[in-house]
């Protein structure tokens, strides 16, 4: 049986279980109009697919503009402050760990609302994306107060998230490898896989709550070659049309994706 063979098979149980099986779709790092940009919102647009971009704010070009063509289904929102990390040595990769003070979080945020702000364009929507997915629990009051109403990291939620102040839509698949020989695409039969697996964990997940989690698939548009975006297409366009499922936006709608 082939990887995409598995992964219908899992979405078949979900339907023969009445599951909801929704999938939803981030891409982080935006900074410049550049043509890898353009590539992403042009397969959003002609799939009919909605993507939430996350923008760092510090970094962003003078260029940078949101309302260029093809963006009918993006949405763009806040991805830290500069993408810096303050964590010590020998921990992991955070802009907003435990190390740092929750005045100096806020104000980093705040200073990234006010650039975001200055777009103008009313599709920047009331999420934060911490670089890394990383973001210490300690500071979810900055982000409360400060207006947010979504947080999105990675992972599947547990019952333990419950209890969390604020909304969770996370992504749960980077479809870009990370390694020390640089980022490129992974292999379309790991990316079958792996959603396959994040599926099985999904309906058991639903079994025990009843609360349905649209599994977040991550993109990287800056680190992506001419071949990768095909892929991606590709991709996008075999989960859409795989019965009874389903691509929604959580980030507009908190009755999909979110506690």
């Amino acid at each position: 049986m082939s990887a995409y063979d598995k992964f219908l098979t899992e979405i078949a149980r979900c339907n023969d279980d009445s599951i909801p099986i929704h999938f939803w779709w981030r891409d982080d790092d935006l900074i410049s109009n550049s043509t890898q940009f353009e590539k992403l919102c042009l397969i959003s647009d002609q799939l009919s697919i909605p993507v939430l971009c996350s923008i760092i704010p510090k970094l962003i070009s003078k260029d940078l503009k949101l309302d260029q063509k093809n963006t009918n289904y993006v949405s763009f929102c806040q991805h830290g402050w500069a993408h810096i990390n303050h964590e010590p040595e020998g921990k992991e990769k955070s802009e907003f760990g435990s190390h740092r003070s929750l005045l100096n979080v806020k104000t980093d945020i705040q200073n990234g609302i006010d650039i975001l702000n200055n777009l103008t364009n009313k599709k920047v929507c009331s999420v934060f994306v911490p670089p890394w997915n990383r973001f210490d629990l300690s500071h979810i009051r900055a982000l409360k107060e400060l207006g947010f109403q979504y947080l999105s990291s990675y992972g599947l939620q547990d019952s333990s998230e419950n209890s969390i102040n604020i909304s969770l839509i996370n992504t749960h698949i980077d479809i870009i490898y990370w390694g020390k020989d640089g980022a490129h695409m992974r292999n379309i039969n790991e990316i079958y896989l792996t959603l396959t697996e994040l599926i099985k964990q999904y309906q058991n997940n639903y079994k025990k709550t009843k609360k349905i989690e649209a599994i977040g698939i991550l993109s990287h548009h800056r680190v992506m070659q001419d071949q990768d975006f095909q892929a991606l297409t590709n991709l996008m366009q075999s989960i859409k049309n795989a019965p009874g499922t389903s691509f929604t936006a959580p980030f507009l709608d908190i009755s999909a994706g979110a506690v």
